[in-house]
């Protein structure tokens, strides 16, 4: 009777034993991954450098990839803009990332080192990219909420300013800085010499 036990006792540990290295195989080719698919539109981050980042995030832990931290992962850089990934039935992880676009630089005052894009949004300057933009001189008495502040009539038509030599072929290769004063004259600087106009915006 006990050797009977015994044998019973053997063989139910061996199929338990079976069953969990089923589900664990069957786990491991869950989480496995078969593609990184990326879509990105700028350059502060490359295909290969977002690449890189998921991989460094999945190995932290590969049993149980959260798709919602990879995405706060990438809200946390400051040149995203807006990020989507998701996994397919082809376990292909498929990233679409956004990337604030600059339209000028300051380079000098209290927000030097930053760029800004169409809407006046404020982001750092990166190491790894660097964009020919418009350059700008800020006095640090001047408010940022008067740039990027679209109730601001001010920063309206300096946005409006910006937006319109950038996209021009023939003033963005003209104009190289524009220097905002205290009392809100702007002085515009051509790549040629030191200044062609004066405004009051």
């Amino acid at each position: 009777m006990i050797k009977k036990l015994q044998n019973t006792f053997s063989i139910t540990s061996i199929f338990i034993l079976i069953l969990f290295f089923i589900n664990f195989f069957k786990l491991e080719k869950s989480n496995s991954i078969n593609r990184i698919k990326i879509k990105t539109d700028s350059s502060f981050l490359g295909k290969k450098l977002i690449e890189n980042l998921i991989i460094k995030e999945i190995q932290k832990d590969s049993q149980n990839i959260n798709i919602n931290n990879l995405e706060n992962y990438f809200f946390s850089i400051p040149h995203i803009k807006n990020v989507i990934i998701h996994k397919d039935l082809s376990k292909n992880i498929n990233v679409s990332i956004s990337q604030y676009n600059p339209i000028a630089r300051i380079v000098s005052g209290e927000y030097s080192g930053n760029y800004f894009d169409e809407d006046g949004h404020l982001f750092p300057i990166s190491s790894k990219f660097s964009k020919r933009v418009i350059l700008i001189h800020m006095n640090n008495e001047f408010e940022l909420n008067e740039l990027n502040n679209i109730s601001s009539e001010f920063g309206k038509d300096f946005l409006m300013l910006i937006k319109y030599i950038s996209s021009d072929e023939f003033f963005s290769k003209l104009i190289s800085e524009i220097e905002i004063k205290p009392n809100k004259n702007i002085v515009i600087h051509p790549q040629f010499s030191k200044q062609i106009g004066r405004a009051h915006v």
